[in-house]
């Protein structure tokens, strides 16, 4: 999808329910896993997963399971989360 705002200036992000196609097993908005896993990597809670949150959600994932699952329970975002 467009994304006009997009501060790494790439000009594309993906939405919710393009988001929910990356993840099948999960249902698109009735699903409170995938509520909570859009939620923390759309830091700038603008309904859209650039590619800088991407990268910092990505990054976080490889990080200690234990903080990793307290960050996500704390529902702070990645970007809070980078130390992880």
């Amino acid at each position: 999808m467009e994304f006009k705002d997009d501060p790494m200036k790439l000009g594309a992000a993906i939405d919710r329910e393009a988001y929910g196609e990356c993840i099948p097993d999960l249902e698109v908005g009735s699903n409170v896993i995938f509520d909570k896993m859009f939620e923390v990597y759309d830091t700038d809670k603008n309904g859209l997963i650039g590619f800088q949150e991407f990268a910092v959600g990505i990054h976080v994932l490889k990080k200690d399971q234990k903080r990793k699952l307290r960050c996500i329970n704390s529902s702070r975002s990645f970007a809070n989360c980078s130390g992880v």
